[in-house]
This record gives structure tokens, sequence and C-alpha cells, in this order.
């Protein structure tokens, strides 16, 4: 197997290494006597790095320190400039005949170890860029024709790895985005078959089915919720999602705590093979009726501009209290509670009781 070839599976498996892309850099270095050799992966028309990873010893941490702090803003690389696929020697990406007469060079380049190299811009379908970058110091020899065509060669396979990079990227900014949502909604999902195997268990499902015994993982990978009549329960519901193609809710008692569940077919149809999902049942403690925290008040209070006691009146009313019921929990009399709503219902634009419940439904205030 020869150098190109070894190059090229190593960043082909790049990917999946623990240190993405790293190990293709050190073989890099290796293989082609480099001091330095560096990939970085941007997002649009932008100077800031989404990524960047890279091997050698002669640009260290304070370097890329003293580059962040002094030379950033005075390079004079064009690097969007470059053009797509393409490799550039140091004395063009500086514009000018001999690159150690350039002041950049001289104050920053050389005494980073950098006396040559080889450069080149990747671009995919969507406009994401990567640039890879080979250096050797200026004792070494400079790059020969040779080794600009290995580094040429890899070029394509630097577009997948941008590619890849792309995708998992997009990738984990989606789950980071769902776990969120899970969270501010307190609601646990797990993805089950028609049969109700388990194929994926998000975080917040994985902490309820540790701590509450009455929703468990059998030992083959089966969703088992309560006793016998309750898992039949549970088949029957995914089987009636299944057949209607509609989701169905369930309100189950488990060890010793009511459970909200909520059965929903999974529509994606695509890009999930064996370990495709047939539904996601979601999971959730029930809800207090007046368990609305003080980041919700607030939330109500920035959005409609409601002082904190209309806040609570408010929630008491969405939940369905009473006006009496209201008072009583805020300790305030009935009449002070009308008085109270009346501001309250002009502030939010509605003039009944449900009303108000569908309007503090449809805020975004208990995600706070």
């Amino acid at each position: 197997m020869d150098r190109r070839e070894r190059l090229a599976l190593t960043l082909g498996a790049a990917v999946a290494d623990r240190q993405p892309w790293t190990r293709f850099l050190r073989l890099c270095c290796d293989l082609v006597g480099l001091s330095y050799a560096n990939l970085i992966f941007r997002r649009g028309p932008r100077r800031s790095v989404d990524a960047e990873f890279s091997a050698g010893g002669t640009v260290t941490p304070a370097m890329k320190q003293r580059y962040r702090s002094q030379f950033a803003m005075v390079d004079p690389v064009h690097y969007f400039a470059m053009e797509p696929g393409r490799v550039y020697r140091l004395p063009e990406l500086l514009r000018t005949g001999r690159a150690s007469d350039h002041p950049y060079y001289q104050d920053f380049l050389a005494p980073a170890g950098i006396g040559h190299m080889l450069s080149a811009r990747i671009v995919d379908e969507e406009g994401e860029t990567a640039w890879l970058s080979w250096c050797r110091d200026a004792g070494q020899a400079d790059f020969q024709d040779e080794g600009v065509a290995l580094f040429r060669s890899l070029l394509p396979h630097v577009a997948v790895a941008l590619r890849s990079f792309v995708l998992i990227d997009r990738q984990r900014v989606q789950a980071a985005i769902a776990r969120h949502v899970s969270t501010r909604f307190d609601m646990a999902a797990v993805a089950l078959t028609a049969s109700g195997k388990i194929v994926g268990v998000g975080p917040l499902a994985a902490s309820l089915l540790t701590r509450n015994g009455g929703v468990t993982i059998s030992q083959d990978g089966y969703l088992r919720v309560g006793d016998a009549a309750g898992q039949r329960r549970l088949s029957d519901a995914i089987a009636l999602v299944l057949a209607s193609g509609h989701s169905r809710a369930l309100l189950v008692d488990l060890a010793g705590e009511r459970i909200e569940m909520l059965l929903v077919p999974f529509g994606a149809q695509e890009g999930y093979g064996a370990a495709r999902p047939d539904l996601v049942l979601y999971l959730r403690r029930e809800r207090e009726a007046s368990g609305a925290g003080s980041d919700v008040r607030q939330s109500l209070g920035a959005m409609f501009g409601l002082t904190p006691v209309e806040a609570d009146i408010a929630l008491g009313l969405a939940a369905g209290r009473t006006m009496t019921a209201v008072a009583g929990d805020l300790h305030l009399s009935e009449h002070t509670v009308r008085s109270y709503s009346k501001a309250i219902y002009a502030k939010l634009g509605v003039k009944r009781q449900v009303d108000l419940v569908r309007m503090l439904l449809i805020t975004v205030a208990p995600l706070a």
C-alpha cells in the first residue's frame, strides 16, 4: 500500500476517530515529513472557525493564541478567494515573489516554524468549506512535484470528510435541540417497534426507566410497563395506533406515580434501516394543576406585562381553578381576584377564562 492509499484510507476512517481527523494529520506528518498539518472547517463566509484539527509540534497552543490575539486581523491570506481544488504554495498565498520577504512571514510564520506550505480550499455543494494545509519549516526542503501530486490526490477525500463533518455536526445540533426541548417539556421519549422492542431511548427516558420501577427494559430489550394488565394495555394501544395511524394517550399508575403516556406513529420512512422504529412513546409524570414555577411567572410578566400577583392569578385560572379557589390559594379576597382578572384579560386580549386557558397553553412561557 503506497502513501496515497494509506492517507486516503486513514482520512476515510477519521470520522469514527475519538479525535476526528487528528490521526490522518499525524500520518501526513510522518509519511511526508511535515513540521505541521492542519485541517479547518468553516460554514459560510466567516472568519470564525467551526472546527480545527492539527498535528505537528511547531504551531503550539501558545503560538495559536498569539495568532488570534495579534495576527488574525492582519493575516494577508485571502482564504475565501482561494480557487476550490487548486493547490497553493506559500508565495501565492502571501501574494509575493519570495515568501521570506513578507513581513507576515518574518513576524509570525517563521517563528511558528512554517517556511514552506501547500494549502487548498475545498467547497461542497451547500457552500461549506474546508482548508487542508501541509507545512515544513525553513530548514526543510520545499515540496517537490511528487509531494504536490500526493497532496492534490487527497483533496477528493477531504471533500468526503467535509460532507461527513457537516452532516454529523448538523445531527449533533438537532440532537441538542431535541434534548433541550424534551427537558423543558419534562418529556421522555422511547422509540419502539410494533412488538414493543426498544430501538432508541432519550436521556430523560433513560433516567425515568432507571428510577421508576413500573417502567423497565427487559433483558431482551423490550419495554415493560407495570403488571400483566398494564402490559396488555400498552400492547393494545400500540396495535391501535399502528392500525389507525393516529396517536393515543394513556394515563397509568406505576410504582406510586401517575405517568402520562403518548404513543405517536413514527413518520420517517427512510434512513433508518433495520433499526427503524414504528412509533415513539412519550412519557411524563402527571403534572400538578398548579405546578408552574417562578420562571413561568417571570416569563408571563415579560410577555404580557403582568405583575407577579397577576401572573399567579392567571396561572391559577389557566389551571381550571375557580375565582374562589384562586383567592384561597393566594390569601386574597375573591373581590381582589376578580378585579385583577379584569386587568389580566385586558393585557392578554381575552374575555373569558376559557380564552385565558387557550392563550396560556399556546405561549412559550412554560419553556422558560
